[in-house]
C-alpha cells in the first residue's frame, strides 16, 4: 500500500518541484535568517515557475496557523522571488490568515 501511495505522490509531485521547494525554503532563509522556516507547501506548477507557500515563524514559539510567503521558483533559472500576499491573489490559501 505504501509504495503504491509513494508512486503516485512520486508522480504529482516531481523531482524538480522537490528541488524547487528547497530553493524556496533557503530564499525565505537567506532574507530573514531570524525566521524559523516549517516548511513549503506546493500552490502551482506554472509554465516557467513553480508557486509554494514557505510557512515560518518569527520567533520559536509557534503559533497557528503560522504565517507564510508566497515564494516563486523559476524553473529554468532556479532564481526565487517574492510574489504577493494578498487575498487577490490566486495563490493565496483560503482561510488562512
Amino acid at each position: 500500500m505504501i509504495p503504491f501511495l509513494r508512486g503516485i505522490l512520486g508522480r504529482i509531485f516531481d523531482g524538480e518541484a522537490r528541488s524547487a521547494a528547497r530553493v524556496a525554503e533557503g530564499f525565505l532563509r537567506s532574507q530573514y535568517p531570524d525566521f524559523v522556516v516549517h516548511g513549503t507547501l506546493f500552490r502551482a506548477k506554472e509554465l516557467e515557475r513553480f508557486v509554494f507557500a514557505v510557512t515560518y515563524d518569527k520567533t520559536d514559539f509557534p503559533y497557528r496557523p503560522s504565517p507564510y510567503w508566497l515564494v516563486a521558483v523559476d524553473r529554468e533559472s532556479g532564481e526565487a522571488s517574492f510574489l504577493e500576499t494578498t487575498p487577490e491573489s490566486p495563490h493565496w490559501i483560503r482561510g488562512r490568515k
